[in-house]
């Protein structure tokens, strides 16, 4: 019976879902990397969030192997452009997560925390060129993978920021008389006073923007609150408001710069 030893592992973590990690990932290895998978009877699993690389226990590097080993990155879950920060778009770029290793203890490395390891590389660039096929050139994959031919077992990681957005909210119905006002009780994000603006319809509604971007999350632990601010005492007219979804964006320009904006319609 075949004896495997782990060669390789990478997990990409992601900070907008509940669990820390991506999902609906699929590495497609290049030409030389799968050769090389082949001339080393080597076994690669997809996990979903990541691979993993095992060789027979008996299989050494040669000298004629490849570099490094590079794998084309795509992606089966829509959420992921919405939610992800510094994703690019389609063309002309996309990211090149290539590791960086340091040695962490005698036995396993692991890949350096740097911030060059996702970032956005135009697809003209000879590293990320080489990697693309006719095909992936006309559909280009979210990311490319690469990294140095481990000669021990190796684990990578791969973080993946949630994307942060203006939160506005969108007042509909009678609200009360006196002036409203949204809070954070953690005194963390501040918003906008209302204003009245009109909607897509012609209906008019009180907006109200964070002053600064928040992150979306899968399951956002936001309490931000609805309060009035009467004469005489403050009332709390929605305990806990809706939190930004991974749909509803906007553009907007706020003090001159295009900022990408999460629309939460709150009825009365």
């Amino acid at each position: 019976m075949t004896r495997w030893a782990p060669l390789l592992e990478v997990t990409v973590e992601h900070g907008f879902f509940a669990d820390g990690l991506a999902r609906g990932l699929r590495f497609e290895p290049t030409e030389d990397t799968v050769a090389w998978l082949r001339g080393h009877d080597a076994v690669c699993r997809e996990t979903g969030a990541g691979l993993l690389v095992a060789l027979p226990v008996d299989r050494t590097a040669a000298a004629d192997d490849p570099q490094r080993l590079t794998w084309r990155v795509h992606s089966s879950d829509a959420l992921l452009a919405g939610v992800t920060e510094g994703l690019p778009g389609r063309a002309p770029e996309l990211l090149h997560w290539c590791a960086t290793l340091v040695l962490d203890d005698p036995t396993r490395l692991h890949a350096a925390p740097t911030a060059g390891m996702a970032d956005a590389w135009p697809l003209t660039w000879p590293a990320v060129s080489a990697a693309l096929d006719h095909s992936t050139r006309r559909q280009p994959p979210v990311a490319l993978l690469s990294v140095p031919l481990p000669t021990a077992s190796v684990q990578y990681q791969v973080r993946l920021a949630p994307r942060s957005t203006v939160w506005k909210y969108w007042l509909l119905g009678d609200w009360s008389a006196d002036p409203l006002q949204v809070v954070d009780p953690a005194h963390e994000v501040v918003f906008t006073d209302p204003v009245s603006e009109p909607l897509g319809d012609g209906r008019v509604a009180l907006a109200v923007r964070s002053r600064s971007g928040i992150a979306l999350a899968q399951r956002s632990e936001a309490r931000f609150q609805l309060r009035s601010r009467g004469a005489a005492v403050e009332r709390v007219l929605v305990k806990r408001l809706p939190v930004a979804g991974a749909d509803h964006f906007a553009r907007e320009t706020i003090h001159g710069v295009t900022t990408l904006v999460s629309e939460i319609y709150v009825h009365r």
